[in-house]
């Protein structure tokens, strides 16, 4: 610390007696003096810590940290109590943070490593010097504080000043000179530019400082030089020494030799998150741009981006002004045009309320503007075509050369010559994706106003109709889709609402239904092999749903189809066993030539008569789909084909004891009940006995022959072949089962 010499005082060595010892008075007056003294610099605040110490007693001294002597006591301080200082100094650190004892001195730190308070006689002394220690802290922390404001007020005020002249300037040359004479002022610099963007370049539009013509021309690429590093990154660079160091190429050491400059900072001017251009100051001196500096070149950064755009904005408002005289002459021309374009868009739009649909579309366009029209699908199959005997093999050809070739192109219309006349294509576009595109043979050349409102509106009518019907679709689809999950997923009330929505829909859920379901196999491992995105994995599976309604429609069967996941569910009329495999396996092949390596395979229900039963007959059909895993080579499994593997296949929550029951021997049951006959009794027995014919008639106290007679009862009321294990286990499951129902 310098300054002039203080009179600090004298301490006593030893504590002073209780009696000696300050009151509060004193103290307070301490802590006035040193909050008065807060207001004013830091001189004045030691001055006042010093004042207060006195008031307070105690043997205390202030004592500073000098760089190159150490700790040292402020001047002043009488000679006397440096002897005593002499062998506490040199023990204290050199970086000082908090309390040190030192022997019989206690060193309390008031700036860290820089000011302190060196208390000679012992803890007791040093606890009185603690209160006022603690308001000399806060009184510097408030002088610095307000230090940092007045310097954070002066740098507001003068930038408000540079903001008012540079956003005072309406042209663009005003700006730029403005900013760069500026940016000399407030960084203190010799040179000062600012590139704008060209393209993929950067070049110099407003240069002050410079002594070569070749620094006013600068041209920069991404990454040459500061400002081509600003450039590329987005980001400020700044470099002490521009010959040597590693930041930057050295595209441009020759002029920076030329115009001698040592160090450089550059800014990026950003508007809307996009880099258009770099404020950069030189210097010729020997210097480092500080944290401040950078800021404030930042700052005026952000002044000259807006000066900037103003000034652009400016000169575009003058331009816009005088094409307005222009245009108005020019639209005044195009009124009859625009009306005759009006004309033509009324006649299309009527054209797809009368439900003339594509067809009329291209029609219409034809008869207006006396062309050869044909609308082409994004496969460029033919989807309506005037006149009908246009050759529509050899246009669809021509259409895709002309899109490739592209050899004219006004505005979004690709052209191409056609013999004498001329070939214009433009794309229909619905929801973002190209869906179609519209051609027109015309004898107009390329640009032709009158070809382009026609083909244009006409691809824009189309694109409505198409989202209109693609709309129309996917609600009809979700309708469905909600409809078929309600019946075989769905709450019984949910169930019993999706039969009645069914009747309005026109989903004919009369007579006997089965429920099919047919699992995508190695879809999401061909997917992630392809590296398919989301959004491909879901135009596959809808493409698969397509082509399975398409060939299921065929046949009259199908009542509702969905897409579930990697599995496609359907509603089909429950014709014979073996039609619906022959049908089911068709389907299979189309979708695993549709997808090479996909393995589609199909999992069919038992009838059910009541479509409240379909959720029971959606878990058979998924049962079935799982059966196909144990079933090598087969495409196609019917549930009722099963037996006994579709109870050990089931979900544990979907297995049917009572409806195994039912349809293994409930021939047997009924024809007891209304018979008075005991062949189920027969039945048990017989399996009990290992099948032996000779053992049941012994137990059943009966003949053989009648053991006999009665098995090929069972066989021809059940279905069942009893020399088969398949079939007798399967009968000896559903015996068991209905058992098991009676004593429950």
């Amino acid at each position: 610390m310098t300054g002039a010499a203080r009179p600090y005082g004298v301490r006593p060595l030893r504590p002073a007696p209780d009696d000696a010892r300050p009151g509060p008075s004193a103290i307070a007056e301490a802590v006035a003096s040193l909050e008065a003294a807060a207001k004013h610099d830091r001189d004045q605040i030691v001055t006042a810590l010093d004042r207060a110490l006195r008031l307070v007693g105690g043997a205390a001294v202030l004592v500073e940290r000098d760089d190159t002597e150490g700790w040292r006591p402020l001047p002043g301080t009488p000679s006397a109590w440096i002897t005593q200082l002499e062998s506490v100094l040199p023990a204290i650190p050199a970086s000082l943070e908090n309390r040190f004892v030192v022997g019989d001195a206690t060193v309390l730190v008031i700036e860290q490593s820089q000011l302190a308070v060196v208390v000679l006689g012992g803890p007791n002394e040093a606890d009185r010097v603690l209160p006022v220690m603690a308001v000399a802290r806060l009184a510097l922390q408030a002088q610095r504080l307000a230090e940092t404001i007045g310097e954070a007020g002066a740098e507001v005020e003068a930038l408000r000043h540079v903001a008012t002249r540079i956003l005072a300037a309406r042209e663009l040359e005003e700006a730029l000179l403005s900013v760069t004479h500026e940016a000399l002022r407030l960084l203190a610099a010799d040179i000062a530019g600012v590139l704008l963007r060209e393209g993929d370049e950067i070049v110099m539009r407003g240069c002050a400082g410079n002594r070569h013509v070749e620094t006013a021309r600068l041209r920069m690429r991404r990454g040459q030089g500061v400002a081509g590093l600003v450039f590329a990154t987005g980001r400020m660079c700044k470099v002490d020494d521009y010959l040597r160091n590693d930041v930057i190429s050295d595209d441009f050491h020759h002029l920076a030799r030329a115009e001698e400059t040592r160090s450089a900072l550059g800014v990026p001017l950003i508007l809307d998150g996009e880099v258009i251009g770099v404020l950069e100051v030189w210097r010729r001196r020997e210097s480092v741009f500080t944290e401040r500096e950078t800021h404030r070149l930042t700052a005026l950064a952000d002044l000259a981006t807006i000066a900037l755009h103003n000034a652009r904005l400016y000169e575009a408002t003058k331009a816009s002004l005088r094409e307005v005289e222009v245009a108005h002459h020019a639209l005044e021309s195009q009124l009859q045009k625009v009306q005759h374009a009006l004309h033509l868009q009324q006649e299309l739009v009527q054209a797809l309320i009368d439900g003339e649909r594509f067809a009329g579309v291209v029609r219409i366009v034809a008869q207006q503007s006396g062309a050869d029209v044909a609308l082409l699908d994004n496969d460029f199959d033919v989807l309506a075509v005037y006149p009908r005997d246009l050759d529509v093999e050899s246009l669809a050809l021509e259409a895709r050369t002309a899109l490739r070739r592209r050899r004219e192109r006004i505005g979004s219309t690709a052209w191409a010559p056609r013999g004498d006349r001329w070939l214009a294509v433009r794309e229909v576009r619905a929801g973002g994706d190209v869906v179609g595109w519209l051609c027109m043979i015309t004898n107009a050349a390329p640009g032709d106003e009158s070809v382009e409102v026609a083909i244009t509106q006409a691809s824009l009518t189309c694109s409505l109709h198409y989202l209109e019907e693609q709309a129309a679709t996917r609600a009809r689809a979700s309708l469905r889709d909600e409809l078929l999950f309600s019946l075989v997923q769905g709450s019984t009330d949910e169930r019993r609402a999706a039969v009645f929505r069914a009747k309005h829909i026109n989903v004919d859920l009369r007579g006997s239904i089965r429920v099919c379901v047919c699992s995508f196999g190695r879809l999401e491992e061909i997917g992630q092999a392809e590296g398919w995105s989301a959004v491909h994995f879901e135009q596959v599976r809808r493409r698969l749903l397509a082509i399975s309604e398409n060939e299921l429609a065929r046949t009259g069967f199908l009542r509702l189809i969905a897409l579930r996941g990697d599995a496609v569910v359907a509603l089909m009329k429950a014709v014979s066993a073996s039609e619906l495999r022959s049908l089911l396996q068709c389907v299979a092949q189309s979708l695993a030539a549709e997808l090479p390596g996909l393995r589609p395979g199909w999992g069919v229900s038992a009838p059910r008569d009541n479509p409240m039963e379909l959720a029971a007959a959606y878990a058979e059909a998924w049962t079935a789909t799982r059966a196909l895993g144990h079933m090598s080579g087969r495409s196609v499994v019917v549930h009722e084909e099963l037996g006994i593997l579709g109870l050990l296949l089931a979900e544990p929550r979907s297995i049917d004891l009572s409806r195994f029951v039912k349809e293994t021997i409930g021939p047997l049951i009924n024809y007891d009940r209304r018979h008075g006959t005991t062949l189920v009794d027969t039945l048990r027995t017989y399996l009990d006995c290992d099948c032996s014919q000779q053992e049941t008639a012994t137990r059943l106290f009966v003949h053989q022959k009648t053991v006999r007679y009665r098995l090929r009862q069972i066989e021809k009321l059940t279905g069942l072949d009893l020399h088969h294990h398949h079939d007798r286990v399967r009968a000896d499951v559903a015996v068991r089962a209905a058992d098991l129902a009676c004593r429950s």
